[in-house]
């Protein structure tokens, strides 16, 4: 059997496995993740049948029941002899939950590491690794080294979360000591997948273990302060914010922002909602003053700034310049420039660091961070460190999803042109125009006096506005078919808000119930016309966005009419009529013309033997009298 000292510890977060490119499958078929979960996978490199697996886990970890655990297979990365990539192959596993996990790693001994025959030392390097990483984290909640922070799931819906810090320079050593002595088992993710074959794939970078081993302290720092938040039950913040659980059960009025925060902090399942538009502020001010507790944390006396600009043409490619900032005096300089040179301000960020080569080993360690969690940074690191990364428009849009906020979080400045900030989403909309249109041929006379007849056409056409500015129907046409929410129109760029981008394209979804509605522009018909101007909107699919509907000309006077109806126009009984309308009679004859006069049809439901046919006929003679 191979040494028992050979079994692995990888930590698998969430934004791994759900990847379909890591094959990530559990072999009990019946049993499933939740979403968002990560774990451990405890595996063996050399182990490919499970009991063997169970045996050496039970003898590194007795108090686990490994055989009770979950099987799994999947993806990692593996040195192959090549210094440019590592090769990706399948694994078996067990996947260890991390509160379990947390408890055993732990209580485990390390007083005598440095003894070769301690109990520790039993432990391969990846174990090691995690240990040491986990005892940092409780040291660090114990001295209340951790702030709160506020993550977009969506437009408008945000997670509150918990983040550990690193305050001392004896922490942040202690990070990077374990960051730079870790082994490749420990962080073994391929950064991407590269085909070399029809079944076969490789990949020339790992997950940096500065990213995982971040993600893995702040998934498990959250985990634990809501943990000991809910076994204290927080009195404190139900006494505090009664009314706003008053409202909460109500939903009356809109809640308090702090409220939801603070909720959000103590609740897994409650997210930050923007309800009003002061709100929209509140994440961004949040995460500013993240950063700046992060600075205080990575004190170095500069800090890199990634700005994002615009290109030279809409053809073009972008440009994400890399600058070193200057603390105290905010004075940018080009990376590349400021490693080359020997100017005030190298000489002062120098004093940080005990020579050149740790600052440089700093500042590309920074940069590989970057990279990790921006992959087209790291296509531009290959050789020297340029001032600038080209980008597409597609990699524009990856970026400002979630690679933005991570960097923000890492300790990276992060400068964007105007239009992208506070949220930087115009909002893109349309309405639908109705106006009168031609009778068709196939039209009767119906000898009312309307402007309509029933098989009038009505033409319509949609408009699109851009922040209230309507754009034509070319630009329009473009912008629904763009794949991407990031255009230029008119020589302006513009990222358009992904909602209303699909929304629209609804507009020439063929399977709608409106499918009438479809197109740019055309006819409908004149109840349709009618019932659309009558409701004054649109809503192309359940749940979708609701769209104004303009009525002009004169079909515009029509709808007035029946909207400010007040009573209708009372018709005497005509003179031809040989016979005594009742009171009830009387109403009905008074409803059926009125209503016939704009062209809707009538319904008469009295019971039998209430004088339905004198209503008609005398309704008839009306008729016959006003429009001979």
């Amino acid at each position: 059997m191979p040494q028992r000292n050979t079994i692995h510890l990888t930590f698998v977060p969430f934004e791994y496995w759900k990847n379909p490119l890591s094959e990530f499958k559990i072999v009990q078929s019946d049993k499933a993740l939740p979403e968002g979960s990560s774990f451990f996978l405890v595996w063996h490199d050399e182990l490919k049948e499970e009991p063997d697996l169970v045996k050496v886990i039970e003898h590194n970890f007795p108090s686990i029941p490994a055989n009770k655990l979950l099987t799994c297979n999947i993806n990692l990365a593996f040195p192959n002899g090549n210094t440019q990539t590592f090769s990706v192959a399948p694994i078996m596993g067990k996947l260890m939950p991390i509160g379990p996990a947390l408890n055993v790693l732990f209580n485990i001994d390390i007083s005598q590491s440095k003894d070769r025959f301690s109990p520790f030392n039993r432990y391969s390097s990846s174990i090691k690794t995690y240990i040491f990483i986990i005892k940092l984290i409780f040291e660090l909640l114990y001295r209340g080294c951790f702030i709160p922070t506020i993550l977009q799931k969506e437009q408008n819906i945000y997670d509150g979360k918990w983040k550990l810090i690193l305050k001392t320079p004896l922490d942040h050593n202690r990070f990077t000591t374990i960051i730079s002595n870790c082994p490749w088992h420990s962080h073994n993710l391929p950064i991407n997948f590269i085909q070399t074959d029809k079944n076969s794939y490789e990949t020339d970078g790992l997950w940096h273990p500065s990213f995982i081993f971040s993600n893995f302290m702040d998934k498990v720092g959250d985990y634990l302060i809501r943990e000991e938040i809910k076994k204290a039950k927080f009195r404190t913040f139900e006494d505090f914010y009664r009314p706003e659980f008053q409202k909460e059960k109500s939903r009356d009025e809109a809640l308090k922002w702090d409220y939801k925060f603070i909720k959000s902090l103590l609740e897994v399942d409650y997210d930050y909602q923007i309800a009003e538009f002061y709100e929209s502020i509140i994440p961004s001010v949040i995460q500013n003053w993240v950063q700046t507790a992060q600075a205080i944390t990575f004190n170095k006396g500069f800090t890199i700034s990634l700005e994002l600009r615009f290109p030279d043409t809409s053809e073009g490619e972008w440009t994400l310049a890399l600058w070193i900032l200057i603390q105290d005096s905010g004075k940018k300089i080009p990376i590349k420039k400021f490693m080359d040179s020997t100017s005030p301000e190298k000489k002062k960020v120098l004093t940080f660091f005990e020579d050149e080569a740790k600052f440089i080993e700093y500042l590309l360690r920074a940069l590989g961070t970057a990279a990790n969690i921006f992959s087209p940074i790291k296509k531009n690191l290959a050789g020297a460190i340029p001032n600038r990364i080209s980008l597409q428009t597609s990699e524009v849009m990856q970026f400002l999803k979630y690679p933005r906020y991570l960097l923000v979080q890492s300790g990276f400045n992060v400068d964007l042109p105007d239009v992208f900030n506070q949220g930087g989403k115009q909002r893109l909309s349309a309405r639908l125009v109705i106006k009168k249109g031609k009778a068709s041929s196939k039209a009767s006379s119906s000898g009312l006096p309307s402007l309509f007849e029933l098989n009038s056409l009505i033409s319509f056409k949609w408009e699109a506005t851009l922040e209230g500015k309507s754009l034509s129907e070319e630009d329009f046409l473009a912008l629904i078919k763009s794949e991407n929410s990031l255009v230029n129109i008119g020589n302006d760029w513009v990222l358009l808000d992904q909602q209303d981008l699909d929304d629209l394209k609804t507009v020439f979804d063929e399977g709608s119930e409106h499918s009438s509605l479809m197109r740019p522009s055309g006819e409908i018909s004149y109840m349709e016309a009618l019932k659309l101007g009558l409701s004054k909107n649109l809503q192309l699919r359940e749940g979708g966005t609701k769209y104004e509907v303009i009525i002009e000309g004169d079909l515009e006077e029509i709808i007035n009419r029946i909207q400010f109806i007040d009573s209708f126009e009372e018709i005497p009984v005509p003179k031809t009529f040989n016979g005594t309308l009742r009171p009830y009679q009387q109403t009905a004859l008074t409803w059926m013309s009125n209503m016939c006069s704009f062209n809707f049809g009538v319904c008469l439901a009295d019971d039998m033997g209430l004088g339905k046919t004198i209503q008609v006929i005398a309704y008839l003679l009306h008729r016959k009298n006003t429009y001979p």
